[in-house]
């Protein structure tokens, strides 16, 4: 079952997922249950000023003894169905979350992490600090903020946040 505190809107404020580079204000939205036991699993963002969204479902896989929170399976909806990627939460507070995700059917997306956050302007840098120290996930670089209108007005606008050699070759997206 999708922990109590997971549920809701949540702001990604830093990823290692390519896919937001040229994607705005991308938020995640998990939740409400579907009658079947699986339960929504909605991305929104902004793409050339036109607002964006991509939906699927996530399924509760079995627990892998040690992790503290179970996997689950996201499938999308539509004609997304054939694409899949597990995933679970490696962090997660009423603040703010961290998930990894593995590689998504046919490699349409890589293995990466993202941090979200219930406020668009958190700092997620000391959570990117912690986890490239970590080394179960430490091969994952080329952290990075998506654009995201808040933090921009904050003066923080999409960077790379980690001194991996992946986030340091990678330049600003343009805001």
């Amino acid at each position: 079952m999708l922990p109590e505190a997971g549920h809701g809107r949540w702001h990604i404020v830093a990823t290692t997922l390519t896919f937001w580079q040229q994607r705005d204000n991308p938020v995640s939205e998990l939740g409400p249950a579907l009658s079947d036991g699986r339960w929504r699993n909605r991305l929104y963002w902004t793409e050339g000023g036109k607002p964006k969204a991509l939906e699927g479902a996530d399924t509760e896989l079995p627990q892998v003894a040690g992790e503290p929170y179970p996997r689950f399976r996201w499938r999308g909806a539509g004609l997304l169905w054939l694409f899949a990627s597990d995933w679970r939460f490696v962090e997660l507070n009423d603040t703010f979350a961290v998930t990894w995700f593995a590689r998504a059917t046919f490699g349409v997306t890589p293995e990466g992490m993202d941090v979200y956050a219930r406020d668009a302007a958190f700092d997620p840098a000391p959570v990117i600090a912690r986890l490239t120290a970590d080394p179960a996930f430490a091969h994952l670089g080329g952290w990075y903020r998506p654009y995201n209108s808040a933090r921009t007005a904050l003066g923080t606008s999409a960077i790379p946040i980690a001194s991996t050699p992946a986030a340091t070759g990678q330049p600003p997206i343009p805001g």
